[in-house]
Formats: structure tokens, sequence, C-alpha cells
């Protein structure tokens, strides 16, 4: 038997970083934000969206990598998410989320799987989107 070594020059690397919310429930070991019912994320290699389970829902934003700023939010009167990218609202990613998941709670998740260094901001220093100067009125649109 031989053992297969790959050329590591010619392997490629899928790099992702993903942003999202969950819950408690959620298993951060084993999945992404967004692949079960736990969970809600935007995922930076393709800019899809992911709920209930491992494939995209829809394509929602640009993709997002090394340099980028993005970040996540929750409306609670109306139960929406949304993320922004670079200071960007992208728009409403996610409506009308259960209640009873949004009372229980949803937590501030990021999925790694790259090599590359990532900084988390939970409000240690000012976000970039600024929703007081975004206006809520173009929020309910």
């Amino acid at each position: 038997d031989r053992l297969f070594v790959p050329n590591l020059n010619q392997q490629q690397r899928h790099d992702c970083v993903a942003i999202g919310l969950s819950t408690l429930s959620f298993n951060p070991r084993s999945k992404m934000p967004g692949w079960d019912g736990y969970s809600f994320g935007y995922h930076g290699d393709d800019g899809g969206i992911f709920h209930g389970h491992g494939d995209m829902l829809r394509r929602y934003g640009p993709s997002f990598g090394v340099g980028d700023t993005v970040g996540c939010g929750l409306e609670y009167s109306t139960r929406k998410i949304f993320f922004v990218k670079n200071g960007e609202f992208l728009g409403w990613a996610f409506e009308k989320i259960d209640k009873e998941m949004v009372e229980r709670g949803l937590y501030p998740t990021v999925g790694v799987d790259t090599e590359c260094p990532i900084h988390v901001n939970f409000g240690q220093v000012p976000f970039k989107f600024d929703w007081k100067k975004f206006g809520k009125e173009k929020l309910y649109v």
C-alpha cells in the first residue's frame, strides 16, 4: 500500500468566515452559522445566507474576506436580521424570525474555516455601521 500525500502547492483551500446569530442549542464545533435550525448565517466565501440546513437559501450579498468588516444585527420589534459590510447596510436577510426563538435569545456567532486571523468587536470600540446615523425610517422600508 502507498500513502498518498497531496502536493500542497496544488491543494486548494476553501476559506470561509461566516457570521450570524444562534440560540444556545447551536453546536459551533461541528457547524457553521446557518447550517441548522438553531442559527442564521451569512457566509463570506459565496455571499449566501443559510438557515436550517447546509444549503444556501439564496445569494444575499457580496462575498467578504481579508480586510472587510462585516456586522450582523437584529431589529427586535420586527424580528428581522440584517448584515452590513464595511459599514453599508445590505438589506434584510431574514424576516419574521420565530418570536419564541427571539425571546429565548439569539447570540452573536462566528464560524471560522480559515487560517487567517479575525478580530471580533462586541462593542468595545464603535461599530462601522451607525444605526442612529443610518436612520430607523430607512430600516422599516
